[in-house]
């Protein structure tokens, strides 16, 4: 692992409070970086409602199915290369996580605090469980 700048070997003789003034300014700019971090998060995640939300609406209105979704998915990953989570697999999540939202005011300004990675996790874990729990009460009722 390489030193922190902060620990960095100086080529010159540096004046008092230097490592200071260094270590403010270092600290400084990660603060900054974790807030875009956050900021860019926010965004990509009210993009990805916005998409579910328009999947949702063109699902009902439309009656948009897998063929259509996949096409989008492709268009998509044409039209951002560099871009990752447009597959037709995370456009579906997007509709069922807005579909999961809707009506739901304090759920949907919660979920602007989340990532979108955790809230995939989160979907996939509340899905599998009622899944199995649904699963397990038709094997009892036979």
């Amino acid at each position: 692992m390489g030193k922190s700048i902060v620990e960095a070997e100086v080529d010159i003789a540096v004046p008092d409070g230097y490592t200071s003034v260094l270590a403010t300014i270092v600290g400084r700019i990660k603060e900054a970086q974790t807030r875009a971090m956050v900021s860019v998060n926010r965004e990509l995640i009210e993009v990805y409602r916005d998409i579910g939300k328009t999947l949702y609406e063109q699902q009902q209105n439309s009656g948009w199915g897998d063929a259509v979704v996949e096409q989008l998915a492709k268009d998509l990953q044409k039209s951002f290369p560099g871009m990752k989570g447009f597959s037709s697999r995370n456009l579906w999540n997007m509709k069922d996580f807005y579909s999961s939202y809707l009506g739901n005011e304090k759920l949907q300004t919660l979920s602007a605090e989340i990532s979108w990675s955790h809230k995939i996790s989160t979907f996939i874990e509340v899905f599998r469980s009622t899944r199995a729990g649904i699963l397990h009460a038709d094997d009892e009722e036979e």
